[in-house]
């Protein structure tokens, strides 16, 4: 008859390294996974957290403090066992979803403000033949001020509205172009 196991999974150089890394990427210090352990029934110190975490000479971890573990970290205790390299590949892949998606939403962005600008050149054309010239000599002034903040602080992520001068002149060049007052 072969000889009865113990209820303890040893902690493999990986299991010890997973615990450090679930820790880590929550920002917790290793006294602060003792407390959290502590309040979840397991009377623990930062000095045993960093046996458990020290992958040459780990200490073996219970099953239910494996559970515990899993409890704090809020994984299933499967997920807490898969290796630390699947678990990161999977990070991986999400953020280079993100960085691809991210992207796409870029060119796109970069393809309306190709757009905007055509229509934009459009506009002060069409408002100059019209002889609409304090309105064209307006939409210019915008369109420099435009492009000086642009280089000056990079994209923004909210539009950026005329000021001072410019915005005087052009709200008088559309106010005279429409007829309409305030």
């Amino acid at each position: 008859m072969p000889p009865r196991r113990s209820l303890t999974v040893t902690s493999s150089q990986g299991l010890a390294r997973r615990i450090a890394y679930e820790r880590e990427r929550r920002e917790w210090k290793q006294a602060t996974l003792a407390r959290r352990m502590t309040s979840a029934g397991f009377d623990m110190t930062q000095s045993t957290v960093s046996k458990f975490e020290r992958a040459d000479d780990a200490r073996r971890i219970t099953v239910d403090e494996l559970l515990a573990f899993s409890t704090v970290f809020e994984i299933r205790v499967q997920d807490l066992l898969i290796p630390l390299a699947a678990v990161m590949s999977r990070e991986v892949e999400g953020v280079m979803r993100r960085h691809r998606d991210a992207n796409l939403a870029f060119g796109s962005a970069i393809d309306e403000v190709i757009q905007a600008r055509s229509e934009m050149h459009e506009l002060m054309t069409r408002a100059d033949e019209l002889g609409e010239t304090q309105l064209g000599e307006a939409l210019d002034d915008w369109w420099s001020e435009q492009i000086r903040q642009f280089h000056e602080t990079g994209p923004v992520d909210r539009p950026v509205e005329p000021t001072g001068d410019v915005k005087r002149r052009l709200h008088n060049a559309l106010v005279m172009w429409t007829g309409e007052g305030e």
